[in-house]
């Protein structure tokens, strides 16, 4: 038996794993030359007429206009045999630094391909794998050497999504987070949700999580979610719990574990199994797999999902019901270390709570019931050591301040995962903010933060956070989400090893179409659904919320109120003052 299967004995599950359309693949030109030195003609790669040639130790940097993912076709000759470097970034520092070991990393670089070209005839040259990136850096490095550059052409590929779902609003700004959200989120639809195109290539539960909401919105797609969520079960450890992300199962993109992924990413060595990720425990990541799957199923209505799964559910539980929850490394809330116990009970509490749900939908009182007992144990936890009845608000560790270590993250998961009511939850999240607790850098934190405002009604918050937190990434040429950012112009988020096309940095797109729209099934299929939209400081919003039953559209102004367009097969349980007009 393969290392693999010791540790994951639920392989066999992958043999109930839908299979996928083929990806999508489109050609994407360049569209500008930024930079060069020693080169003729260099507007030949755009222009297509004459090539561009670099003479002697030159370069050229090209920038294809947004970030892309899939592969780079170079056209070339020389008369004489020349080496051809060349690297590329997610920006134009990235990919101009020819000597970064991105901290020293062991399993992470930069992709540097060189092309060996000896042909007087253009002749195509292609890298090993796929790359991500926004900008080319071709370079000669040999005196004397002339390298003509005939045409670049890069193949975008990602999953083949149907432009459904639509947001427009009164704010330019909040209208341009959404279009950069959509776009982040279809790059990372690949044969699974990637967490990351140029870093990582994984397939992780809880960025899962939030792309496949971050997913419906625009494009309401199930198949991929289905997949993964089958990924993630056959992938289930020999000690119940679900791994942090799927590798085991084929959630990887990796050349390891005497796996070839020609297509895949060829400079992460070691990921996933040499170093250990395949079987990397994050609990509060193990648990929510269950709100996973409750999305999944009040998103599609594909119940039959729950089937295959149930063993898993029932393993996963058990697993939970005997750990330890602790101070220790099977978790993490933000970068640095910083982690939260109290925003650890509160992530699992949550998923407990979907545990429930999901029962009562199966069927399985006994479950729902077990799911129930543990959550209101660790919501009693959560209360006596992590809420600081002088202060008002939930800390990190049991009696901190939030002007120690303390973030808003542990107070509005405390209120999403329904430990707190909404007017009691209002005052805490606001008493957090006024003792200046720490905001979210990781954009998957951000995503909750801002759930959590607008869950008890903080609406204008929320917006404002957003306007600044992705308002940042625009302000600084950003054309996807980045994975984190702490909002100084010379920050972390410059460094290589950050992903600035994330799946979770996509985000708005959930919470624009959740929260602004007010649109949320209540069961299955969006059989029945609640519609509580919150424009906030906005003048007015519309937006298109695909369904199994037909798209839901809604119209909202600040000054006239607003009405819901609702297909016939859909209840509406709370109509939040919308005049409802059945369709």
């Amino acid at each position: 038996m393969s290392q693999p299967e010791e540790n994951h004995p639920h392989l066999h599950l992958m043999e109930h794993a839908n299979v996928i359309p083929a990806l999508q693949r489109i050609e994407a030109p360049p569209v500008a030359v930024l930079r060069y030195r020693s080169v003729d003609h260099p507007q030949g790669v755009i222009a297509g007429q004459a090539p561009a040639t670099l003479c002697g130790v030159s370069y050229l940097i090209v920038d294809f206009g947004r970030e892309l993912v899939g592969f780079l076709d170079i056209t070339a000759s020389a008369d004489k045999p020349v080496e051809m470097v060349v690297t590329y970034g997610e920006s134009i520092e990235e990919a101009c630094d020819t000597t970064c070991d991105c901290d020293k990393c062991c399993w992470f670089h930069l992709p540097e391909d060189k092309h060996a070209v000896s042909t007087t005839a253009p002749a195509n040259y292609r890298h090993e794998g796929r790359r991500a990136f926004r900008y080319v850096h071709i370079r000669l490095e040999q005196p004397e050497a002339r390298l003509r550059l005939h045409s670049l052409r890069f193949t975008l590929v990602h999953y083949p999504v149907q432009e459904r779902g639509a947001f427009w609003s009164s704010d330019a700004r909040i209208n341009q987070i959404w279009d950069l959200c959509r776009y982040t989120t279809k790059l990372c639809m690949q044969t699974f949700y990637e967490d990351g195109i140029k870093r990582d290539g994984l397939l992780w539960v809880s960025d899962y999580r939030q792309q496949f909401l971050s997913n419906w919105t625009p494009f309401g797609d199930a198949a991929l979610a289905r997949r993964s969520l089958v990924m993630f079960a056959a992938s289930q450890m020999s000690n119940g719990f679900i791994p942090a992300c799927a590798a085991a199962a084929g959630g990887h993109q990796h050349n390891d574990g005497g796996h070839h992924y020609p297509e895949g990413v060829s400079y992460m060595p070691g990921i996933p199994f040499t170093f250990g990720t395949a079987k990397c425990l994050l609990v509060h990541y193990s648990s929510d797999y269950l709100s996973c799957l409750l999305d999944y199923v009040l998103h599609t209505g594909d119940a039959a999902l729950l089937e295959i799964v149930w063993p898993t559910v029932e393993r996963l539980l058990a697993a939970h019901e005997t750990y330890v929850y602790e101070d220790n490394k099977n978790f993490v809330t933000e970068w640095n270390g910083w982690r939260s116990l109290g925003t650890l009970l509160a992530q699992v509490i949550t998923g407990l709570r979907a545990g429930a749900r999901l029962a009562s939908l199966h069927g399985d009182a006994a479950v729902g019931a077990r799911c129930a007992a543990l959550a209101d144990k660790l919501q009693q936890r959560l209360w006596n050591e992590h809420f600081d009845n002088a202060a008002g608000y939930f800390t990190d560790a049991p009696g901190a301040s939030a002007n120690g270590v303390g973030g808003m993250h542990v107070n509005t998961f405390a209120v999403i995962s329904g430990a707190v009511d909404r007017a009691r939850g209002r005052q805490i999240i606001e008493k957090a903010i006024a003792a200046g607790a720490r905001q979210g850098e990781w954009s998957g934190v951000r995503m909750w933060q801002h759930a959590g405002e607008f869950e008890v009604g903080l609406a204008d918050v929320a917006l404002a956070g957003m306007r600044k937190f992705w308002g940042f990434m625009l302000d600084h040429g950003a054309t996807t989400g980045w994975e984190s950012s702490d909002l100084k112009p010379d920050g972390n988020w410059r460094k290589p090893l950050i992903s600035r096309c994330h799946g979770w940095g996509g985000t708005a797109c959930h919470l624009l179409s959740r929260y602004v729209l007010g649109v949320k099934p209540t069961a299955p299929g969006f059989g029945r659904v609640s519609l509580m939209p919150q424009l906030g400081d906005l003048q007015w919003a519309e937006g298109v919320v695909p369904t199994p039953r037909g798209d839901i559209r809604i119209e909202l102004d600040a000054k006239t109120g607003g009405k819901a367009i609702v297909p016939s097969g859909i209840a509406v349980e709370q109509s939040g003052g919308l005049e409802i007009v059945k369709a």
